[in-house]
């Protein structure tokens, strides 16, 4: 009897394969395994962290209860210099100026930060928000596949685990797995100096050298008496 190779016929063949790779040694089901290069990535969110500074009567500055409670909800942001901080006042003048008090502040504490003027914000409050990166690791270790041998050449569910944690415990800030940081001109006058004096003769001899041609060996020495 001859089996035609008809499409379904080669379909149900391709279906009892795909069926028969799933099965472990003893013909039971196994979860499949991941096909990502990374299958334990870390996990960067980015946080919008707000306080309302109230303000009384016409004042600008901040004392006092004010000061105690920004100051505690900088502490427990746990933001860090360099952390974008915005700062909305509801547009007016007094509103302005009390933004830009409060701005003065957060740069002078490291914060990038920026007044915006938006119709939201309450009359007579100042709305202090910082944006702030976390990074969270993956659930580690990852035994979720069965480590047995496979044909595909599929990485293991734990592959990446160590990587992911180690990483996440060294970066200094987690923005930085994110966006990154751009890339900042440095200045080359110190390290252009000694090319410029070797081009220019002026290179200092090293130490030991002579400036000499170098001269022959020594002669015998005086004839003896």
């Amino acid at each position: 009897m001859t089996l035609r190779k008809t499409p379904i016929v080669m379909g149900c063949i391709a279906a009892l394969l795909a069926s028969a790779s799933l099965a472990g040694p003893r013909g039971e089901r196994l979860p499949p395994l991941p096909t990502s290069e990374a299958p334990n990535p870390l996990n960067v969110t980015l946080l919008k962290l707000t306080h309302d500074v109230p303000f009384q009567g016409d004042t600008i500055g901040i004392e006092g209860r004010q000061q105690v409670d920004l100051d505690a909800f900088l502490a427990s942001s746990e933001a860090q210099p360099g952390d974008p901080a915005y700062v909305q006042s509801d547009g007016s003048p007094l509103g302005a100026a009390r933004a830009e008090n409060l701005a003065r502040q957060l740069a002078d504490r490291g914060f990038a930060t920026q007044v915006i003027r938006d119709t939201t914000t309450a009359a007579h409050s100042v709305r202090i928000v910082l944006e702030r990166y976390v990074v969270t690791t993956p659930a580690c270790p990852n035994w979720s596949a069965v480590s047995w041998a496979n044909f595909e050449n599929h990485s293991s569910s734990n592959f990446g685990c160590s990587t992911a944690d180690d990483l996440a415990a060294m970066v200094a800030n987690p923005r930085d797995l994110a966006v990154g940081r751009g890339l900042e001109s440095a200045p080359s006058d110190a390290a252009s100096l000694p090319v410029a004096k070797y081009r220019a003769g002026l290179a200092p001899a090293l130490p030991g050298a002579s400036s000499g041609g170098g001269g022959g060996g020594g002669g015998g020495g005086g004839a003896g008496p």
